[in-house]
C-alpha cells in the first residue's frame, strides 16, 4: 500500500492521471525480474529534503524488491520518478504484499522576501 506519508501522493504516470493505491507488478515468472516505475508527487507547500524509501513487508518477499532510483528531494508541485524492481525467487509461493516507508525532512519557507543585503 502507499499514499499518505509526508503528504506525498503516488501515481502509475507522469501525466498524473492515475493514482496508485497499491503496487501492482503483475503476473513474474520465477526466476525473471520485471520493474515499476512510480510518480511521486508533493502535494504540499513543504519542500521535502533527505527522502530515505524502504520496502516494508514479509522478509522473504522484502529482500526480492529492490528500490534502485528514487528521489532524495521533492520540491511543492513537482513530481520525480521511483523505480522498484522485483525479481521473485523460484521458492516464493504468495502474492506479493508490500508498502514503502518514507522518511524526511519537510521544511517550510515563508512567503516573505529574504534579501541580503551588503553591509559597509
Amino acid at each position: 500500500m502507499v499514499g499518505g506519508q509526508l503528504g506525498l501522493k503516488f501515481f502509475e504516470d507522469k501525466e498524473l492521471t492515475k493514482p496508485l493505491e497499491f503496487i501492482h507488478f503483475g503476473t513474474v515468472e520465477a526466476g525473471k525480474s520485471t520493474e515499476k516505475q512510480i510518480w511521486v508527487f508533493n502535494d504540499t507547500k513543504a519542500f521535502y529534503r533527505n527522502l530515505k524509501f524502504t520496502v516494508k513487508g514479509e522478509a522473504s518477499a522484502v529482500k526480492e524488491v529492490k528500490i534502485v532510483e528514487y528521489p532524495q528531494g521533492i520540491d511543492p508541485g513537482v513530481a520525480r520518478a521511483l523505480l522498484l524492481v522485483w525479481n521473485p525467487s523460484k521458492t516464493l509461493r504468495q502474492a506479493l504484499e508490500i508498502s514503502l516507508l518514507i522518511e524526511g525532512e519537510e521544511i517550510y519557507m515563508s512567503n516573505r522576501d529574504f534579501g541580503i543585503t551588503k553591509s559597509e
